[in-house]
């Protein structure tokens, strides 16, 4: 996409598997470029891909000779094809005042004004990100929700260091610091614009000892519910795991 948005010029773009969004277009892709076979290939490519006829892939046959053209090809179309009208807009609107020929005349200096790179996420930067809603200062529900905040940067340091691992579908998973902002906000590393709304820690202490934890990822809320229970470290990152665990989609986005 940005080097789109830099040359303008369909031809010259190199997209990659990798870039692919994930999903089955890209778990087909997968298989198919790690087969070596030359007669399974075709059968897989021209018999089991019908997904290629819709991505503007229409060759009768495909075979092992065709691999990278039809994985470029399918990629192209997964990547850029896809939300091309919405990046051609985006495109007019960068002619205002002359910008666009500003930026294609020095493509590579702006390349990092439209290419973020990934932000490594740590036990510090989450702890940041996520602003407590506490109540006033002094009052007794405050006490409780600085216990719970603590805990959760606790929580936060054990997963960082690969202390937390746990049981899920007859295997174990080491939990890591994307698997808590998935949980908590839908995303699985910053953007490059940040999350928006900043996410947010709010409490619940209108509840009872059975009370689960929840989250909005539309609104970037994490709702803590304040029991004496979950003022225990152990407890809260047990009550913590359970609910991500569980949450739907955990392990497959």
């Amino acid at each position: 996409m940005t080097d789109y948005i830099l040359y303008g010029n369909l031809q010259c773009l190199n997209p990659t598997l990798e870039e692919v969004p994930p999903g089955e277009i890209k778990d087909s892709l997968q298989r198919l470029q790690s087969i070596q076979d030359a007669e399974e290939f075709k059968s897989e490519a021209s018999f089991n891909s019908d997904f290629r006829f819709s991505h503007g892939y229409t060759k009768p046959f495909v075979t092992i000779e065709d691999k990278d053209e039809f994985i470029k090809a399918i990629a192209l179309h997964a990547i850029i094809y896809t939300s091309l009208p919405e990046l051609n807009q985006f495109i007019d609107g960068l002619k205002t005042w002359g910008v666009l020929d500003l930026i294609r005349s020095n493509p590579e200096q702006f390349r990092v004004v439209f290419q973020h790179g990934k932000v490594t996420l740590t036990a510090d930067l989450l702890d940041d990100i996520f602003q407590p809603l506490f109540s006033p200062e002094g009052s007794n529900k405050r006490t409780k929700e600085e216990r719970l905040v603590f805990n959760f940067s606790q929580m936060l340091e054990n997963v960082e260091k690969g202390k937390v691992v746990e049981e899920m579908s007859e295997s174990q998973v080491t939990i890591n610091l994307s698997h808590i902002l998935m949980f908590a906000t839908g995303a699985s590393e910053i953007p490059a614009i940040g999350l928006i709304p900043r996410p947010s820690i709010r409490f619940d202490h209108n509840t009872h000892e059975e009370r689960k934890l929840s989250v909005s990822t539309c609104a970037n809320i994490l709702t803590l519910p304040v029991s004496e229970k979950m003022t225990s470290l152990e407890i809260f990152q047990k009550e913590f795991m359970f609910c991500m665990l569980n949450s739907p989609g955990f392990g497959n986005v």
